[in-house]
């Protein structure tokens, strides 16, 4: 993949042409694409809102990496469909060839809604209540589903890993032999231990017995609602993976964006994690999934997009030090630039 600064300099090098795209779209709905606008969000996909001349809408999402990514998303929608999620109808999963290369690509209706992203400057405070605690539901309706491993699902059925521990450990091993990454992106010596020693926390003081079906990217841009505040629609399980439910939390909790998680929790019901040392589990999760991010785009070259996640990953480490000191800890054991 070719290497660039950021999001948007990645999708300029997706460029599949029209001709194909509504081709593509004949062939998965029969019917006759006459629009196509292009959604630079993500960096495995190429993705297109379509509109037809019979006046339906679709997307269609088209995968640059050699992994299977569309039908791993595609097993992951028909999951959560089936406990009553509301999410896309699926018009076709397939390989096409562009530019000798075989690409994987998926079809599906556009939903009915807005996302919150989109309308939450809009809604009051009742109003966006209301709409978490609907979100907290139908989060609870995904986590229903009962999975047989850790981390990624694979085309044949299986997993990552088999267990809790051998996913975490291998976590550690990964953020260990990038010391010098986190250094580099301003964080010292003693604290990168630090975020380590805390994620060792997640494998000796924590388990998971029944790994549930988490949806990987659980943000607002994903989630649609309509004007009454339910919700109409879930996109995007790309990032779908077998983990503890709180993985989706922690996902929320990195996000500045969520400041509505009691609503959320209220939705989403009585659950043994949230009397199982919760806050302290919600804050290690979020960090270890923040800095496998972090090495996620460097690996893809994203600087702009490194920088980003370690800013929030400084936020979120530095404000959790802050709130030690509030509940009691020795400031002197703070090192003074914290903030």
């Amino acid at each position: 993949m070719t290497k660039t600064n950021s999001i948007i300099d990645l999708h300029k090098a997706f460029n599949t042409s029209e001709e194909i795209v509504f081709k593509l779209i004949r062939k998965a709905t029969g019917q006759r694409p006459i629009y196509r606008n292009k959604i630079e969000k993500g960096y495995d996909n190429e993705v297109y809102e379509i509109e037809t001349i019979e006046g339906s809408f679709f997307v269609i999402k088209i995968n640059h990496t050699e992994k299977n990514l569309l039908m791993t998303e595609q097993w992951a929608i028909e999951q959560v469909r089936s406990v009553g999620v509301p999410v896309s109808r699926i018009c076709n999963v397939d390989k096409f060839n562009y530019k000798g290369k075989s690409l994987e690509y998926m079809v599906l209706e556009m939903l009915p809604g807005k996302s919150i992203a989109d309308v939450k400057e809009t809604l009051s405070e009742e109003q966006l209540s209301t709409a978490y605690r609907n979100i907290g539901k139908i989060l609870r309706l995904i986590h229903s589903v009962s999975v047989g491993g850790f981390s990624m699902h694979h085309d044949d059925g299986g997993w990552d890993y088999d267990s809790y521990d051998q996913s975490i450990n291998s976590v550690i091993t990964q953020i260990s032999s990038n010391k010098n990454l986190f250094q580099k992106n301003g964080f010292t010596s003693e604290e990168f231990e630090e975020m380590v020693g805390h994620i060792e926390q997640l494998r000796d003081r924590f388990d998971c017995k029944l790994p549930v079906l988490c949806h990987g990217d659980f943000l607002e841009e994903h989630l649609f609602i309509d004007e009454e505040m339910s919700i109409t629609g879930v996109i995007d399980f790309g990032m779908c993976r077998g983990d503890h439910p709180i993985f989706d939390f922690a996902r929320m909790h990195a996000d500045s964006r969520f400041n509505n998680m009691e609503d959320i929790i209220e939705g989403y019901g009585e659950h043994d994690m949230f009397q199982d040392d919760f806050n302290n589990r919600l804050f290690i999760t979020s960090l270890s999934d923040q800095m496998q991010t972090l090495l996620m785009y460097e690996s893809l070259g994203l600087k702009n997009e490194v920088k980003r996640v370690a800013d929030r990953l400084c936020k979120l480490f530095r404000s959790n030090q802050s709130e030690d000191v509030l509940l009691g800890e020795n400031p002197d054991e703070i090192r003074s630039h914290r903030g």
